[in-house]
């Protein structure tokens, strides 16, 4: 029988993952390494992290572009081409040696590469490639209702942080006809778009104290470091923590022990055993490698990137209920979260 091959291209996030990946670079410092990264190319810019097996006839492929997640995050068209660059290796990569069926995009290798809709342009591609953004946005509202319940929230008002997002655009779509939205982004044009498209009701504004207002707040930002601060958050708030890097940080909890943190879209994948630490917790995974893993075994066909397909986001919900996949338990930076921390 064919192998069936899944390819999960990310990044590390920070020194941390670093370490995660090569044990003797917690030995060198982030002021070495950082100016290192960069300067890598063809097969030592990237590594992979672990090849795993599932259902028999899969292969699944995790492999790491060697870029920190403030490098990926381009500030000129110079950087932006390098990284570009070094992602397009590792597509071709996976494509010629591992000859990957779907070839998924986790954190900001999506949004560096316009949802991936700059990978599908380049001459010479051929496999099916996701962002993984639909059974991102469908564990999402998953998991976000089951918040909604369990927190004993009326009618609770919800913030979206990154709303004109790839991810943060369906989740508003989606959430608006269900609850009160304050939608959050830097651009005024691009907030007033998504708006536009909305059968719901939301508040659309660019500044972000104005996200106090919100009972619960999921973020979905492509920003490389954490960034809620505290006087941003109402009293008691939960976050639901859709952004990798993510958003919130251990001292931000500290500072504010009545906040909740959620590690938003994670997914839980009976019958896959990937032992390679992303610090999702215990049994669980990213939605967007999900994604990848499901098109791979159902043998779907076709690009998925710019903007969330709801009918590809469906069909994915349904799929996914087949195999038993699920919203993962919740957790708080991997450790689990009670139903009395959960209570408002």
């Amino acid at each position: 029988m064919k192998k069936k091959r899944a390819v999960f291209l990310m990044h590390p996030r920070d020194h941390q993952d670093l370490v995660e990946r090569f044990w003797w670079t917690r030995f060198i410092p982030a002021s070495i390494s950082d100016p290192i990264l960069p300067r890598l190319s063809g097969r030592v810019g990237f590594t992979v992290c672990e090849k795993a097996d599932g259902y028999d006839n899969l292969e699944i492929y995790l492999i790491a572009v060697l870029l920190k997640g403030h490098q990926i995050v381009s500030t000129s068209s110079k950087e932006l081409r390098t990284v570009r660059r070094r992602i397009l290796e590792v597509v071709h990569f996976a494509q010629h040696n591992i000859k990957a069926d779907v070839i998924g995009l986790g954190a900001l290798t999506a949004s560096v590469t316009n949802g991936g809709q700059w990978l599908v342009n380049q001459d010479g591609f051929f496999p099916n490639i996701t962002h993984g953004d639909a059974y991102a946005t469908s564990i999402s509202v998953e998991g976000i209702d089951k918040v909604v319940s369990l927190s004993g929230l009326s009618n609770p008002v919800i913030a979206i942080v990154g709303a004109y997002g790839i991810i943060g655009t369906a989740v508003c779509k989606i959430l608006s006809t269900k609850y009160p939205l304050i939608m959050m982004g830097r651009n005024k044009a691009k907030l007033s778009r998504v708006h536009e498209s909305l059968n719901g009701k939301a508040m659309v504004t660019t500044d972000i104290n104005k996200i106090k207002e919100a009972d619960i707040v999921v973020t979905a930002t492509s920003h490389p470091q954490a960034l809620m601060r505290s006087e941003y958050l109402k009293h008691g708030a939960i976050v639901y923590d859709i952004s990798q890097p993510e958003n919130v940080s251990k001292a931000l909890l500290k500072e504010r022990p009545d906040v909740l943190k959620i590690d938003g879209s994670l997914a839980k994948i009976p019958g896959i055993n990937i032992k390679f630490d992303m610090r999702t917790g215990k049994g669980a995974t990213f939605a967007c490698l999900a994604e990848t893993i499901l098109m791979t075994l159902e043998n779907i066909k076709g690009h998925f990137v710019g903007e969330v397909d709801l009918q590809h986001m469906e069909r994915l919900k349904s799929i996914g209920k087949k195999y038993g996949f699920s919203h993962a338990e919740f957790t708080q930076f991997g450790d689990k979260i009670s139903r009395e921390q959960l209570s408002r």
